[in-house]
């Protein structure tokens, strides 16, 4: 939530172009590319957050930061 306050939001989330566009050569992942969109998706709906990266007023006030 602070990073959001401090400007931190939707685009924030990312990672370098290689992890998103070059197959992986790591043994396990071989020719893998990181499906980021769909990550964080799943991620942000797990953790209570809306499709912005940012928390819902209904998972801040469960936390108590509101």
């Amino acid at each position: 939530h602070y990073n959001n306050l401090a400007g931190f939001g939707e685009g924030s989330d990312m990672l370098p172009r290689r992890f998103t566009h070059e197959p992986s050569t790591s043994k396990g992942s071989m020719g893998h590319v990181c499906e980021l969109d769909a990550m964080l998706e799943d991620y942000y709906r797990l953790r209570g957050w809306n499709e912005r990266g940012e928390p819902t007023r209904e998972k801040l006030v469960t936390l108590g930061l509101i």
